[in-house]
């Protein structure tokens, strides 16, 4: 998504050279726990938004906009990230995730790839970050020309957050594609997939779900180019509005 950047006209005056602000090396921590943790009302929710969208972005990038997405709940066991309970598990196969790619976009806060198109969700350079609102590691196996690669992103002892490349590996023929791998807490399967089916009920092209269930269809009584309102139903209901598939709550008096 473009982000206007324009700087607003201020009219200063001052005794003595203005001073910039920035972050506090020391801090380092602190500030990046904040970005990670503390944004988030919802973590599920903003988990399953946030990647799920990132995945349909990259098919966007791909040319392959209406091929869907995967998103899975899998037995970790059987993973090579090893885990005692279930994954859930975002894959596109869309553009893939280059190391380059990686480095930019896992290891700095504030870096994007979208900010050059209107044609994908975000910008902001926070997004790909979102497990960490919930777990302190989750997981990332990529392929892209014909490379495969498997990453473990996770919190260090710093606070601070490594990406480490645990594999790599030639994989002819294999098309490029992206997992986005992250354990869930005993108990918390059905509030994913409560999240999954919410974030992705108004998608244009709705994501292939494994293991995981059905959506209802929404209640669609308004609608344009681009973006939709459903009234919600009862006292107590939302209405809401969506551009371009994302959920945005409506007062309802401007309903």
């Amino acid at each position: 998504m473009k982000i206007n950047t324009k700087a607003p006209d201020v009219l200063s005056a001052s005794i003595a050279a203005p001073s910039d602000f920035g972050i506090d090396g020391e801090n380092m921590p602190l500030i990046l726990d904040i970005l990670r943790s503390k944004l988030y009302s919802d973590p599920i929710g903003s988990i399953c938004r946030e990647i799920a969208s990132n995945g349909r972005d990259s098919h966007r990038e791909a040319g392959v906009p209406d091929l869907p997405i995967e998103i899975e709940f899998a037995d970790g066991r059987n993973s090579l990230f090893a885990t005692d309970g279930l994954n859930v598990i975002f894959r596109d196969f869309g553009v893939g995730l280059s190391p380059e790619r990686v480095a930019k976009v896992y290891t700095k806060y504030g870096a994007s790839t979208k900010r050059d198109t209107n044609e994908q969700t975000g910008g902001f350079g926070l997004g790909a970050k979102t497990p960490f609102a919930y777990v302190d590691a989750f997981s990332i196996r990529t392929i892209v020309d014909e490379v495969e690669y498997f990453y473990s992103v996770f919190i260090d002892p710093s606070r601070i957050g490594q990406v480490s490349l645990l594999m790599q590996k030639p994989v002819d023929g294999q098309r490029n594609c992206t997992e986005i791998i992250i354990p869930m807490k005993d108990g918390d399967d059905s509030a994913f997939a409560t999240a999954i089916l919410t974030a992705t009920s108004y998608w244009e092209v709705r994501p292939t779900l494994i293991g995981i269930g059905r959506w209802s269809e929404p209640m669609v009584t308004t609608k344009g180019d681009g973006w939709q309102i459903e009234s919600g139903v009862g006292h107590a209901a939302p209405s809401i509005a969506c551009i371009d598939g994302i959920q945005y709550p409506l007062s309802r008096q401007h309903v």
